[in-house]
């Protein structure tokens, strides 16, 4: 039996369109996924019914202005949103010289878009202003399970599919594929079709994770594209996982009941979440009431969130203990979650098509935490290279994630 001190405060209820035709499947109403703007001002998510909405944070509370926010019927089952915020990295892009000054995108007038990952393959660019469409970019033979903004020099929209693919997209180039990464050519997976769920990139860019039904977390180097870490852990399919606000630590939910915590670098396991108990054998690790579907590290590192499909959102608090939650939080039927920049939020996405705006409480990282993120995002300065700085022994151990206390 969960035991919990309720800290999580439910803030509001964002309502999915009724729909009363009876024929309706149930996979056409869920919410599959959701998403903030990098100034957390706007909020998209999969409404159901083949629709994303698009509303201001600060019109949560006001019935009228949300029945005014943008609609975009896709006419396909959404399953992964993104926002992509151009205009802020302007002065960093590199637009080809051979467009001939003509671009579909321009950054001046369409200084943020939304990216739709949509069941069908494609991937739709989206004015966030108009909710007209600017791009369609076409490749994926199946579902494409999720989307992540790589703010690089090119401005790469990074997507996964069930068709087992990563594929890079050159936003500065008009959306044109500039790569494409098949994890379980890496992987002994003796010829099976396997699907990606999820991948997210490093904050310093230079790293790329993905999870699927392969079990193994694959790591790609994005410079080179070749793997740079092959984490082993987890006992049965990995739908999700997400980069700590440093880049070391990263988190990933499984099928198989548990969250692990891990340093992305070495592989070392920090903490098991466990979500079942008493947990399940290891020869039938999952696929019960208790499936971790999503992960979600707060802004500051020192907190996550998991969702279940026992219908409980736990919040852990990585300063204290990890044998059980800090929080849980009831919610009818959750299907994914999302935290805005600050970790204030947090948005949870229903089976119904309704999400669950919670208000988290936040704790402030200490200076010396705060320096460690700051030092782990430095580009030029390699995680490995930390052992030949002139510092302290301790120091560097506190750096590399080398102490039990995070």
């Amino acid at each position: 039996m969960l035991i919990a001190i309720e800290q999580a405060r439910r803030l509001c209820t964002l309502r999915a369109p009724q729909n009363n035709n009876r024929g309706d499947c149930k996979k056409q109403s869920q919410c599959w996924d959701t998403a903030w703007s990098s100034d957390s001002r706007l909020f998209a998510w999969s409404c159901g019914r083949r629709q994303v909405k698009i509303v201001r944070t600060e019109d949560f509370d006001n019935y009228e202005a949300l029945e005014k926010c943008i609609k975009i019927d896709c006419w396909q089952i959404v399953m992964a949103l993104e926002f992509a915020d151009l205009s802020r990295h302007r002065d960093s892009i590199q637009v080809p010289t051979d467009t001939h000054n003509y671009r579909i995108l321009q950054w001046e007038e369409h200084s943020q878009v939304l990216a739709i990952g949509m069941r069908n393959g494609r991937i739709r660019l989206i004015d966030v202003n108009t909710g007209s469409i600017l791009l369609e970019l076409l490749d994926h033979t199946d579902h494409v399970s999720h989307l992540q903004f790589i703010p690089d020099s090119t401005l790469t929209l990074a997507s996964a599919s069930y068709d087992g693919t990563i594929k890079l997209w050159d936003l500065a180039d008009d959306g044109n594929m500039r790569a494409s990464i098949k994890p379980t050519d890496h992987l002994s997976c003796r010829g099976e079709v396997h699907k990606v769920f999820c991948i997210s990139s490093s904050p310093d860019t230079l790293r790329l994770a993905s999870v699927g039904t392969f079990k193994t977390v694959v790591i790609f180097n994005m410079q080179t594209l070749k793997v740079a870490q092959k984490l082993v852990g987890h006992a049965n399919h990995v739908n999700c996982c997400q980069f700590g606000p440093d880049g070391v630590l990263l988190i990933t939910a499984s099928v198989d009941t548990s969250a692990i915590i891990w340093n992305s670098y070495t592989g070392q396991i920090f903490a098991k979440l466990g979500h079942q108990y008493p947990p399940p054998p290891e020869w039938f690790p999952g696929e019960n009431d208790t499936e971790v579907l999503q992960c979600a590290f707060t802004r500051s590192g020192l907190g996550a969130a998991t969702v279940a499909s026992d219908g409980y959102v736990r919040f852990w608090d990585l300063t204290n203990e990890l044998e059980e939650p800090s929080t849980v939080y009831e919610v009818a039927d959750p299907l994914c979650c999302s935290f805005n920049m600050s970790g204030s939020k947090l948005a949870i996405g229903t089976t119904s098509g309704d999400v669950e705006m919670v208000k988290n409480t936040c704790k402030t990282l200490s200076l010396a935490k705060l320096c460690r993120t700051v030092v782990n995002n430095i580009k030029d300065i390699n995680y490995f290279a930390i052992n030949d700085m002139m510092i302290p022994s301790s120091l560097k151990e506190f750096l590399r994630y080398e102490y039990v206390d995070l």
